[in-house]
């Protein structure tokens, strides 16, 4: 099973309208046959299973799929909230870094100023002239 294609198919609202329709478990293998995924009873039992909505008496009093359509569909909504999430966190991270960085770019030249400002210092310092004063 092709779990990223599975991902699309669950994202797809009319591929989760076909599953809505199928009065069993054998219609909806052969919808995700018919969209190029090879899914056996089982996983799609592991796929209801995810979700958290049905168990394993759930799917098999099923009628009309609805249930198991509707949980597959919370399933992808609460991927796709997760996935949105995760992008803003990412987002935020990635303008945190540069900030970071451009402070750490700032910080290095004023180290740099500091180390010519020393070594003009000490220079001043060990030359006769100072030494005459």
């Amino acid at each position: 099973m092709d779990n990223n294609k599975v991902n699309e198919l669950l994202a797809n609202e009319d591929f989760i309208a076909s599953l809505s329709n199928a009065e069993s478990a054998d219609e909806m293998i052969q919808l995700f046959a018919d969209n190029d995924v090879e899914i056996t009873a089982d996983e799609l039992q592991a796929l209801v299973d995810e979700s958290g909505e049905l168990s394993d008496d759930d799917l098999d009093d099923v009628s009309g799929g609805a249930a198991v359509a509707t949980s597959l569909s919370k399933k992808a909504a609460l991927q796709s909230k997760a996935s949105q999430g995760l992008a803003k966190i990412s987002a935020g991270l990635s303008q945190k870094a540069t900030g970071l960085a451009k402070k750490a770019a700032g910080q290095a030249k004023t180290a740099g100023e500091l180390s010519k400002a020393s070594k003009k210092l000490s220079q001043y310092t060990n030359s006769n002239s100072f030494l005459d004063l």
